[in-house]
């Protein structure tokens, strides 16, 4: 089994002796394009879904699926998951915007220090 964030950077020789790929959401490009190279070309429009797959969702193709499967794997408990996930965007546009004040930010940056605290 091989896992890995970024199969850009595994070898191709490695890459073509896995029988079954299972992919979560790719966002890179170049990601994508090495995941879709080792997919013969009748499936390249299964490849074109992994950049907007969801939390959990996977594409499953090779031995262990006589077809590509685009499924949704378990999550785990929410006690064992990451502290991250999607931002909701569509609730954060329904908030009213109130007024910024970049002060802080703007002097960390010039002053190339992240930890200015606001007076």
């Amino acid at each position: 089994m091989i896992v890995s964030q970024r199969p850009s950077e595994i070898d191709d020789t490695i890459l073509s002796q896995c029988g079954t790929f299972i992919a979560l959401r790719l966002s890179n490009g170049a990601d994508r394009a090495k995941v879709q190279a080792t997919l013969p070309d009748n499936l390249s429009a299964v490849t074109e879904a992994l950049s907007i797959l969801r939390t959990g969702e996977a594409i499953i193709t090779g031995e262990a699926a006589p077809l590509p499967i685009r499924c949704r794997l378990g999550l785990p408990p929410v006690g064992h998951r990451r502290d991250s996930g999607d931002p909701s965007v569509v609730a954060a546009w329904g908030k009213k915007r109130e007024a910024e004040d970049y002060t802080t930010i703007v002097a960390a940056w010039r002053a190339q220090n992240p930890h200015i605290k606001k007076d």
